[in-house]
């Protein structure tokens, strides 16, 4: 059997980054947040950046961080979701 290749989603937008460093060059500093809400203005709420390889999506609003962290958090989270334990626990309330 073929192996299915699970097909990459895209990335929130975000400024352009620098090879190999990213876009550790432009949030070196104190006012990290400042910049962070420059960004928001232009890229929006949600932001992707990668330094070092290593990616980071900053949420500038409570609205974004909600809908990206609660409403959606089991399909960004990495830990397996046991489908009967949580059966198992519904069951008792």
């Amino acid at each position: 059997k073929k192996a299915r290749r699970r097909q990459k989603l895209p990335s929130p937008p975000g400024p352009p980054a620098d090879p190999i460093i990213g876009h550790l060059r432009k949030i070196t500093g104190e006012n990290t947040h400042d910049l962070f809400c420059e960004w928001a203005k232009i890229y929006g709420d949600v932001i992707y950046l990668e330094i070092l390889g290593q990616p980071m999506v900053v949420l500038n609003t409570v609205e974004a961080a909600t809908d990206l962290l609660v409403k959606r958090g089991a399909n960004n989270s990495d830990r397996p979701v046991f489908v009967l334990y949580e059966m198992l626990v519904n069951l008792n309330r």
